[in-house]
C-alpha cells in the first residue's frame, strides 16, 4: 500500500483529491494536511511513498515546502504540484526543482490520481 501525503489549504481540493483516489482500483493511505507546517511535522509520525502539493498556500508555497521536505532528509520523494492558472513563471519555479515531477492542473481527477500512482510505482 502507497501512502501519500496531500497538502492544498483549501478544504473543498483536499476532499477533490480524496476522491479522486478513492475511485481507483488501488488501496492507499492518504495523508491530508491543509497547512505546510502541519505537513512537515507529518514526517514525523509517517514514511510517504509520493507528495501531491498545491502550489499557492500561505506560509510556503508548494515549492518553498518541496525544499523544506529536502532540507528535512526526504529528497528522494517524488513531488506533485497542483495548480490553477498555470503561469511561465510558475512552471519555470517548479522545474527547477528536481524533487518535483508532475505538475497537475486544478481541478485534481481520477486521471491525475492515476499518473500519480505511476509516477510513484
Amino acid at each position: 500500500m502507497k501512502t501519500i501525503l496531500i497538502i492544498d489549504d483549501d478544504f473543498v481540493a483536499l476532499t477533490i483529491a480524496k476522491r479522486a483516489f478513492g475511485k481507483l482500483d488501488i488501496e492507499v493511505e492518504l495523508v491530508l494536511k491543509n497547512h505546510p507546517k502541519d505537513a512537515l511535522e507529518s514526517f514525523n509520525d509517517h514514511v510517504f511513498d509520493g507528495i501531491l502539493s498545491d502550489f499557492n498556500m500561505p506560509f510556503l508555497n508548494g515549492e518553498e515546502l518541496t525544499r523544506e521536505i529536502a532540507n528535512l532528509g526526504f529528497d528522494n520523494i517524488p513531488v506533485a504540484i497542483m495548480s490553477t492558472l498555470l503561469t511561465h513563471e510558475k512552471e519555470s519555479i517548479i522545474k527547477s526543482n528536481s524533487q518535483i515531477k508532475q505538475i497537475f492542473e486544478k481541478p485534481f481527477m481520477e486521471e491525475h490520481a492515476k499518473e500519480f500512482i505511476n509516477l510513484i510505482s
